[in-house]
């Protein structure tokens, strides 16, 4: 007698699965084989029914599951997170991995639940496996995607081990030759952001790249229409505003050198930011139309895929958010999404190649399973099965070598790590800018494009050259110098023509951005709404300043010691400096380094982004006054906790009143010190108001 399953008996059964599994491989291939809407509601109904009582390694499992076989449930994504707050300290090395990974999948934020996890995190670090998300790379079998998964998550976190660095990097040098180029493309990332130079290991991913290109090139033929002129929309996050400085930089540059690639990328901007209304049309008009189309020829998974990319397109436009260089923005011109971090590919409870269609391909039948084996057999009869795995494990590695050479995301962050460390590889680099040309700019999220213009920059910094190596610190705003400079320097790595404005617009984009902190939107909007409004007020010892806060406490110290400041740019249009001075000739540029700028551990030294825009304005003639954000907060010891203790006392307003006097004299005394560390001579405080006149540039 056959017995019929209900649902709730089909979901109780696969709800014990999942809160209780033998092998986490053999769930996914059972969810894989198995799903259905209809089923994992019913899972849904019974785990909003009991989510109090469940312990918390059950509500990971239950996380990891749904975010596995890709079902959407706001409503148990909530409850689960609700309910795991506070059942944190129940987690062991792989729930946290799985919650942490499930999380980012998801989208969704919970303050309480986040902060737990932080505090988590760093406590059970030492016991993780390395196939996890904090994972130890001290164990053996940690392979190169579970490093490469370690060194973003640090990178990430801003949190900088220069023990745990060198491991890293040891066990990912000796794994290079045989690991997939997505995971070295986000450990070369991980590295640049947190300024590691490992030789070895560079060595070594230089070698493996260089390859990789050279047999991908016969693998992956250039596609017959790639776009030659720009007609993609402006960055979501900065639509109208970054679009007009960026044409308007271009302008003047292209007026000021006469230069014929300044003047065709001024017009590509202004064309592309005339074009702007008739994008956000197309953007916003292309919902009901777009889903309409599809019919019923394309698959369910593409279906979702594109309902996901016009929802993440119009939270884009309607929540306007800045970039980030840690956390990227994943929608790209064509409004498509792009998996910018290896969490977007890697499940840390599956090994890295696993496949859901081949998992169920695997598991249709005893039938399918019998002709495997007597295939399997007949090989092994034959003499051939060896030598036949080894040849399809070649042409399946040389197949994800020529997909990672196709990805921009993977592309971009091997030009942009190298460049960000100041190491330079002629190989690699030739290569890599060989394979730009077959790459779709409207398919590369936003964040890629800002890596290739920032890569496309660092290009003619770091290639070698018998003339000028950079421009004469007193020349730093002559058109000519840069003209000389340009002519002794022929660029031997340029970007295609159909990248350079969108990755101009980007690049601006992201510089604008640089002060967004690392934390997620909501967390900084609870931060801002938690901070004091009035600056005079005493500040809470957590609260620290932003970029701009900071560039204006600076400017407005630097303004009272009688310095000139005036707003001003790199001839190249590159970069904008906010405040400039001249002192004895030479031309300062002010630039604050912020609490995102910088590793959360002592001594916060600066990160990969910061450390490029320094190095190229020194290229470019400028000398920095750098300000870190810790130096300029200790001086500001007296306005802190210590001020509540003296409005307390007789006469607090007097005591209050000379403590800021003496803050005050102290950041003078910190700047003019600065001062002189750049100059390379001694000022005198009397003489700055007299040797403030700042010179026009000089034209063409």
């Amino acid at each position: 007698m056959v017995s019929v399953m209900t649902a709730a008996e089909s979901a109780r059964d696969v709800l014990s699965a999942i809160t209780h599994p033998v092998s986490y491989t053999e769930l996914a291939a059972h969810l894989a084989r198995d799903y259905s809407p209809e089923l994992f509601d019913a899972v849904t109904g019974l785990v909003l029914c009991h989510a109090e009582e469940m312990s918390g390694p059950e509500l990971s499992n239950i996380l990891w599951a749904y975010s596995t076989v890709g079902h959407h449930d706001d409503g148990l994504v909530g409850a689960a997170l609700a309910a795991l707050a506070g059942k944190v300290s129940e987690l062991g090395p792989a729930d946290l991995a799985n919650t942490v990974w499930a999380v980012t999948r998801h989208d969704a934020y919970n303050p309480d639940l986040v902060a737990a996890l932080a505090e988590r995190v760093w406590e059970a670090l030492p016991a993780c496996n390395p196939q996890q998300l904090a994972a130890l790379v001290q164990v053996g079998s940690a392979g190169a995607p579970e490093v490469a998964l370690l060194l973003s998550a640090m990178a990430r976190l801003r949190r900088y081990d220069p023990a745990l660095l060198a491991d890293a990097c040891r066990l990912l040098a000796a794994a290079a030759p045989s690991a997939p180029l997505c995971a070295l493309a986000e450990a070369t990332w991980a590295l640049a952001l947190l300024q590691h130079v490992d030789e070895p290991l560079l060595k070594a991913v230089v070698d493996r790249v260089t390859e990789a290109a050279r047999v991908a090139s016969g693998l992956a033929p250039a596609p017959q229409s790639v776009a030659g002129s720009v007609s993609s929309s402006l960055p979501l996050p900065l639509r109208a505003g970054t679009a007009a400085a960026a044409a308007a930089t271009m302008a003047a540059v292209a007026k000021n050198t006469q230069s014929s690639e300044s003047v065709k990328l001024a017009a590509a901007l202004q064309k592309q930011a005339s074009s702007l209304a008739k994008d956000q049309r197309r953007a916003g008009g292309g919902g009901e139309g777009a889903a309409s189309s599809t019919g019923g020829s394309v698959s369910a998974a593409y279906a979702s895929r594109k309902a996901r990319s016009r929802q993440a397109l119009a939270a884009a436009q309607s929540a306007p958010a800045r970039y980030s260089a840690m956390w990227p923005t994943q929608v790209g011109p064509g409004g498509h999404l792009s998996p910018c971090t290896l969490t977007e590919r890697f499940n840390p409870s599956l090994p890295f190649h696993w496949s859901a269609e081949a998992q169920g391909a695997g598991a249709g039948g005893a039938h399918g399973a019998a002709a495997a084996q007597a295939q399997l057999q007949q090989a092994a009869v034959d003499g051939g099965a060896v030598k036949g795995a080894s040849a399809a494990a070649g042409e399946k590695g040389n197949a994800d070598d020529a997909a990672a050479l196709a990805d921009p995301d993977a592309v971009s962050k091997f030009l942009w790590g190298f460049g960000a460390l100041h190491c330079y590889s002629d190989p690699l680099y030739t290569l890599l800018f060989r394979v730009l040309p077959r790459l779709r700019h409207d398919r590369a999220s936003w964040s890629a494009l800002a890596r290739l213009m920032g890569a496309h920059v660092k290009a003619l910094e770091l290639q070698p050259g018998v003339g000028l190596c950079r421009i004469n610190p007193l020349e730093a705003e002559s058109t000519t110098a840069w003209i000389r400079l340009q002519r002794s320097r022929t660029p031997l790595h340029r970007m295609p023509d159909h990248f350079l404005t969108s990755a101009f617009v980007a690049f601006q984009a992201e510089g604008l951005g640089r002060d967004n902190h690392w934390a997620h939107p909501e967390a900084q909007r609870q931060q801002e709404r938690e901070q004091h409004v009035d600056r005079m007020q005493p500040q809470p010892p957590y609260a620290t300043l932003s970029r701009l806060e900071l560039e204006s406490e600076v400017a407005t110290t630097l303004q009272a010691m009688g310095v000139e400041l005036r707003p001003s740019a790199t001839v190249d249009g590159m970069f904008t400096l906010p405040h400039t001075m001249l002192i004895n000739g030479m031309t300062l540029s002010v630039e604050v380094l912020s609490a995102g700028c910088c590793a959360l551990d002592p001594p916060h030294h600066a990160l990969g982004p910061a450390v490029a825009r320094l190095r190229s304005l020194e290229f470019r003639g400028w000398s920095p006054l750098v300000v870190p954000f810790h130096e300029w907060a200790a001086l500001a010891a007296e306005e802190g906790p210590a001020a509540l203790a003296l409005t307390a006392e007789p006469d607090g307003a007097a005591k209050r009143a000379a403590a800021l006097l003496a803050a005050a004299a102290a950041r003078q005394r910190y700047l003019l010190r600065k001062m002189e560390e750049v100059v390379g001579e001694q000022i005198n405080p009397d003489e700055l108001r007299r040797t403030q006149k700042m010179p026009r540039r000089r034209l063409a």
